[in-house]
């Protein structure tokens, strides 16, 4: 017997900012309610991603307020259900292509890995070189081998760690600068501490890092206290992202060259060709070459693809993330166009769940774009919290 999958709600990042408001209008609070109901009851599932926490920590600090606000109501609405990061999803999807797997994704998590694939991201115990601190601080003051030999043994421990009893001799040992690169909560950072210090091992350190990134609330305001920096974790985080818009990017670019080398003449007759069988063909082409572009980054390798239908069948959230981006790109080339906006890439990165989730909030403008793509999953799109509250109502009447 197959078990029962759980109803899946994926809200959009301004559902938290307006229902997380000081004052709310009478509609609102009665959604808030309504929302915090189907939450207890249990009957859905609220699901965020590392999307919403990227998006909804604010780039300026006379915003944290609020920021801090609308993460607390999506950490009580969800908890710690979330969507696997980016990365993971596509990886998984373009796994499936190459080996033509009918074993769909698992995309829910229940213990808040929102975060990329650990990759190249260098762990905090990694920055805490022991041995190589303790041999700049005795070369900077001149001591002689003696002196190194003695400070070293009541210093350092067998292993090259610092001696459990060492801040009680020594003092205490400044980690400002590790905590201003890395996001630990204090609790955890003592457990990072206690192993530096010989009193944990690098297992419970390691755990007590991953615990850190997996607390939403404190990621999104470590976020929003360290925006500016160009660290390796606000690298990380925002790496797989860029990397799949990039593509996205490329693909436009080649598209406004090949229109720039037209004659003025021929360019009002391109435009108009932005549509039909021509402009399928032109869809389906870009969405190959851009996914054998993320086949070449995340699978190294492996064959190339040329079917667009086996995309669509085997890669579900990356084929309604790139036709999401083509049909907004086609209504910038309609007789009324409508520019695309910095924040339509951020919705096309929010579409790449839609097949994972059984109701999917976005905007009137992307709502209008994306439910002709959904016809053949069993995701409903709607345009605002209330007719997303309806479509509820409906199911469980």
């Amino acid at each position: 017997m197959q078990p029962i999958k759980p109803t899946l709600v994926y809200l959009d990042s301004c559902d938290y900012s307006a229902l997380s408001k000081t004052k709310l209008a009478d509609s609102e609070a009665q959604q808030l309610t309504t929302l915090k109901a189907l939450k207890l009851s249990g009957e859905v599932l609220f699901v965020f991603s590392g999307a919403h926490i990227s998006e909804m920590s604010p780039l300026d600090r006379q915003y944290s307020t609020a920021a801090v606000e609308r993460i607390n109501l999506m950490v009580e609405l969800c908890g710690r259900n979330t969507l696997i990061s980016f990365d993971r999803l596509m990886k998984a999807e373009l796994s499936r292509l190459v080996t033509r797997s009918p074993q769909p994704v698992n995309a829910l998590d229940k213990n808040g890995e929102w975060f990329p694939d650990m990759g190249s991201l260098i762990s905090p115990l990694d920055d805490l070189d022991v041995a190589g601190t303790l041999q700049q601080e005795m070369s900077k003051h001149a001591l002689n081998r003696k002196m190194r030999r003695v400070l070293k043994a009541g210093t350092t421990n067998k292993d090259g760690n610092f001696r459990s009893d060492m801040e009680k001799r020594f003092g205490q040992t400044d980690y400002s600068e590790l905590t201003n690169k890395v996001p630990m909560r204090p609790r955890d950072f003592t457990v990072l501490k206690n192993y530096v210090l010989g009193r944990a091992t690098r297992g419970e350190a390691n755990k007590a890092f991953l615990e850190s990134l997996r607390d939403p609330s404190y990621m999104a305001q470590w976020f929003i206290h360290h925006h500016h920096q160009l660290g390796s974790i606000v690298e990380w985080v925002r790496r797989p992202a860029r990397q799949l818009l990039e593509s996205c990017e490329e693909t436009l670019t080649e598209l406004r060259e090949q229109l720039a080398e037209l004659p003025e003449s021929d360019r009002a007759a391109a435009f108009k060709g932005v549509s039909g069988t021509n402009w399928e063909k032109l869809k389906q082409r870009g969405m190959i070459d851009i996914v054998n572009r993320l086949l070449t980054q995340l699978l190294p390798g492996v064959s190339a693809c040329d079917d667009s239908k086996a995309i669509e069948e085997y890669c579900p959230g990356i084929y309604i993330c790139i036709n999401t981006f083509y049909d907004s790109l086609q209504n910038s080339f309609a007789a009324r166009p409508r520019a695309l906006k910095a924040s339509d890439f951020v919705d096309i990165i929010h579409s790449l769940y839609i097949p994972y989730v059984s109701y999917f909030r976005a905007d009137r403008y992307m709502c209008s774009v994306i439910q002709p793509l959904t016809m053949h999953f069993e995701t409903q799109v709607v345009a605002s919290t209330a007719n997303l509250i309806a479509a509820l109502g409906v199911k469980r009447a």
